[in-house]
């Protein structure tokens, strides 16, 4: 914010040693005005000061309020002259976050394992505090460096990272998988909403293999009347997938049954 200041002479006589100090502004600098060029303030002259102040971070949860006050030496040795002024200006923020989730593979089978990566950046202008990254699926989330200054709070220049993993599974496989990301903050400033964003769907196609084998053998090669022939039948899955449901028959003995 650049301040500017106009000191004018409101009495008749001519004013000597002008300053100004503002509470908000270390350095106010003189401008112009002084066409006499005696280093005093006579009645006609209006001098120019202006100072700056850099806004923070601190001061944007409330109006930025300063008071400026000139002095003067009283003509007559008296007590100095002083006059002072306020002023307020409004602030804004913006609280912004973004998170953007990736997953190592495209397409999995049972078994497989998926890494994901999760980048949290500060999309916004001030520093944000809390930060808490959450998977729809319930993964736990692993920090994987960002925090540069270790101040636990994401700043501007930052991008957080975070990683986990999922194991495939045989429920998983009759569709893609599909997750989403989300990151909050706690509120820059108190009363104030809270800073979110949810990433784009993740989606890993999915392919299994389905299959099974039957072997049947008998006890013996050759056969004659009233012999008994024991046949044996083994059934293995020969996929990726455990199969339900398993049904065996056999054209001449019908529907059989399951033995250890």
């Amino acid at each position: 914010i650049t301040y500017t200041y106009n000191v004018t002479n409101e009495g008749n006589v001519n004013l000597c040693n002008i300053d100004i100090q503002d509470d908000l502004v270390p350095t106010v600098t003189y401008v112009s005005g002084d066409t006499s060029g005696e280093g005093c303030l006579n009645l006609t002259e209006t001098w120019k000061f202006t100072g700056s102040y850099l806004v923070t971070q601190s001061d944007i949860c409330d109006d930025i309020s300063n008071t400026a006050t000139v002095t003067a030496d009283d003509p007559c040795g008296g007590n100095a002259l002083e006059n002072s002024t306020s002023l307020s200006i409004l602030t804004t923020y913006d609280a912004d976050l973004a998170i953007n989730k990736t997953a190592d593979k495209s397409s999995v089978t049972v078994g497989d394992t998926i890494t994901y990566t999760y980048n949290v950046t500060n999309e916004g202008n001030v520093n944000l505090c809390n930060i808490v990254v959450s998977d729809s699926r319930g993964l736990p989330l692993i920090p994987d460096g960002g925090d540069i200054n270790s101040d636990d709070c994401l700043n501007l220049t930052e991008i957080w990272n975070y990683t986990a993993t999922y194991t495939v599974t045989d429920k998983d496989v009759c569709g893609p998988i599909e997750n989403t990301a989300k990151v909050t903050s706690d509120p820059f400033c108190p009363g104030d909403e809270a800073a979110t964003d949810t990433s784009e769907v993740v989606v890993v196609e999915t392919t299994y293999a389905a299959a099974i084998n039957l072997e049947k053998t008998a006890n013996r090669s050759s056969a004659t009347l009233g012999d008994v022939i024991e046949y044996t039948f083994e059934i293995s899955n020969t996929g990726n997938i455990n199969l339900s449901n398993i049904t065996l028959e056999d054209n001449r003995l019908g529907t059989i049954n399951e033995t250890e």
